[in-house]
Parts: C-alpha cells; structure tokens; sequence
C-alpha cells in the first residue's frame, strides 16, 4: 500500500492489545500514539517498528504472557518509546532493544520465566540486556527483577549515564563477574546471595548492597580478593542472615561515608 502523510496508529485509553501470538506495530509516517494508559499482552513476542508516544499515562507491555521464556521484546532501530514522565512496564523472555527507549519516571523490566537475567556481557538464561542496549534507555528510576538469578559483567559509565537511578531485585544470587561496571546511583538486591568479584563503582551517587534483602535463611555478600568498591556519594552493605564476607584485601572508597550493617 501507499504510505500516506497521515499514517498514525492511535490506541485509546484502557484499552488492550491481546494476541495468543505475537504482536508487530507498525506506523512509518506518523507513529504510534497511547492516548493514556495502554497494555500489550502477547504469548510469543511484541515486536515495536516505529515511534510509539505514551506520555500520557503507564504503559504496559507483557510480551511472554505464558511466562514459558520465549517471548522476547524487540524494538526496532525505528522504533523509538517515548514515555516521558510516565512508568513503562515491561516482561519478557529476553529484550532486544534497538532504538531509543526514554521513560523519564519510572522503566521496569521484569525476566518472564524467572530464569535470570544478564546484564552485560553475558547472558543468564536467555536473557541479555546489553551494555549497548542499556545505554539506549533513560530513566530516572529502573528496575530489573527476576525470580532467578542476575550476573553483571562490563558496564562502562557510558552504557549506565541515562538512568539515574538502577536497582537490580533478584530473588537468586547477584554477581558482578569479568568485567568492572560502573553505574550513577546503585541498589542491589538479592533474597540469597551477592558476590562482588569484581569492582563495582558509582560516579554520582550511592553504593547499597543486599544480599539478604528477605532477611530469609540464606544471604551472603562476599567481596573477591582486590575489589574495590567505589561510591561518589555513600556505601551501605547489608546480608543480615550471612553476614559480609572479604576472602582477602578489599578495599571501600566513598565520598560521603560508609556503612557496615550486618557482621
């Protein structure tokens, strides 16, 4: 068909795109419009190929609705999200971001099948967000949560500089492995267990680690030999159950004081 200058998909408010497959969206000239609050629910998959607008109220996106981790959400390099000022929610099996997501409020990504989730370099059951992909995002407040477990490995300051504030929410164990990440302001949070094994550093704001986060049965935080933990601003850890655990020389460099809550 002829691609005309008045090309829009417009979806009203409350209403709710349902698909027992997968979801494409597409509107080349115009975009894509939520009037206020939106939902996407797909089995297998929603696939975003041109700008979408969803500042008026949330938007909400489950692209893995079985929750059987094969339904991935994918952005086109067209397809822009802006939700500026408004919380974007998303669930999915893996995340392929190519374009520009912008949620000024409030962005959530939520691992579908509670097998964990990668962030950086390395993928944890069939979840990556990368660091090139992270850096497509801004934030001022994201989350990512998972039932299971959570690596991180190579976050440059470049790829973290849009979101102001990360909190990574795992129900399994946290490990910062390989390679050294640098956030602005970071909260870590593990209902099992956090293993810095390698640094970890925040060039804005504060450091807060736990590894106990349900004061459960289990939480250690262990911190490798030679990690330096670094925060513009303060450091708090916290594993009540386990305690803190430096396997050899360690070091904690904050501007604005560090706390030791736990053993």
């Amino acid at each position: 068909p002829t691609r005309r200058s008045s090309d829009l998909l417009t979806v009203a408010a409350g209403v709710t795109l349902t698909s027992a497959a997968g979801i494409t969206l597409d509107a080349t000239t115009q975009g894509i419009t939520f009037t206020a609050a939106g939902t996407l629910n797909a089995v297998n998959g929603v696939t975003i190929n041109d700008a979408v607008t969803a500042t008026a109220a949330t938007l909400t996106i489950d692209a893995d609705t079985d929750n059987n981790g094969t339904g991935t959400f994918t952005t086109a390099a067209t397809g822009t999200i802006n939700s500026t000022g408004q919380t974007l929610d998303i669930t999915a099996g893996d995340v392929v971001i190519g374009a520009a997501v912008t949620a000024a409020t409030q962005l959530n990504i939520t691992d579908s099948d509670g097998n964990g989730i990668g962030l950086g370099d390395t993928a944890v059951g069939g979840f990556q967000l990368s660091g090139a992909e992270l850096q497509l995002l801004t934030a001022t407040g994201m989350e990512l949560i998972t039932a299971g477990a959570v690596t991180v490995d190579n976050i440059s300051a470049a790829n973290s500089n849009n979101v102001t504030n990360l909190v990574i929410d795992a129900v399994g164990a946290i490990t910062f492995a390989t390679g050294a990440s640098t956030f602005n302001n970071l909260t870590v949070q593990s209902d099992a267990a956090v293993n810095a094994n390698i640094n970890i550093t925040t060039d804005t704001g504060a450091l807060a680690i736990d590894a106990d986060a349900d004061n459960g049965t289990a939480g250690l935080l262990t911190v490798a030999a030679g990690v330096t933990l670094t925060s513009a601003n303060g450091i708090t850890l916290d594993a009540t159950t386990q305690g803190i655990t430096f396997t050899a020389a360690g070091t904690l460099n904050a501007v604005n004081g560090v706390t030791i809550n736990d053993a």
